[in-house]
């Protein structure tokens, strides 16, 4: 007897069940009655999970922004330094002439004697070469008397006038840039027509430069002149 009323309890608890389950199935997704009289079976729905959106951070008008910059590269210019103009002793004792504006001759040096129109190589109290040069033609502009250090070399450059010369090292600048280059040349024929080498050791022909022949400024190229002390003395004219 217990056990009929147990079978009959348990159709009844399924038959209960199943019409549950075919109503919710018919339901909406998402929807169950919270008053129905099976709720007290059916587990109620929790709420859905809505994702919180997250704000993208945008940059306001104005805002400080870090931007790289490129620092201008300051290049050091070497300044003419005058010296005070006096007269060119005579005779060919260059090393008191030397001595005489303040070269410093420790080491190697070069000196320009615009009087005599030469330059003269040293080391120490050692004489190494003499050569015949032009420097800056007075009614033109003239090569400032100056006292320094021999620059970066420039190789062959192009004047203005379609010339070219070979072997230039800068000194200072001066109206344009004084420099220590070859005799200039005009290329005829695929050939160098050199012009004014009849000037060299005798006169002043050039605008400012000091003007040397190829072979010597070829040597003087080779014997690397960066950083060795120059003077330039004064041109008074043959006085």
């Amino acid at each position: 007897m217990n056990a009929r009323i147990y079978r009959i309890s348990a159709i009844l608890l399924l038959v209960l069940l199943g019409a549950a389950t075919i109503s919710a199935m018919a339901m909406p997704p998402g929807e169950v009655p919270t008053h129905s009289w099976w709720s007290w079976i059916l587990p109620k729905a929790g709420p859905l999970y809505t994702p919180t959106p997250t704000k993208t951070p945008l940059l306001r008008t104005g805002a400080a922004t870090t931007v790289a910059t490129a620092m201008p590269i300051t290049t050091p210019t070497l300044t003419a330094t005058p010296i005070p103009t006096k007269k060119a002793k005579t005779g060919t004792n260059w090393l008191a002439l030397a001595d005489g504006y303040g070269l410093d001759r420790s080491g190697r040096w070069i000196l320009v004697d615009q009087n005599r129109q030469v330059m003269v190589i040293g080391e120490g109290d050692s004489i190494l070469k003499i050569f015949p040069v032009s420097t800056g033609d007075p009614q033109k502009e003239g090569t400032p008397a100056w006292l320094g250090t021999v620059g970066k070399y420039w190789g062959t450059f192009e004047s203005a006038d379609g010339s070219y010369a070979d072997n230039a090292w800068y000194l200072f600048r001066h109206n344009g840039a004084i420099l220590i280059h070859s005799d200039p040349y005009f290329m005829m024929n695929g050939r160098r027509e050199y012009i004014e080498l009849d000037a060299l050791g005798h006169r002043p022909a050039s605008h400012g430069c000091i003007r040397m022949a190829p072979r010597d400024a070829e040597w003087l190229t080779m014997w690397n002149p960066k950083g060795v002390p120059i003077l330039i003395t004064p041109f008074n004219h043959g006085k």
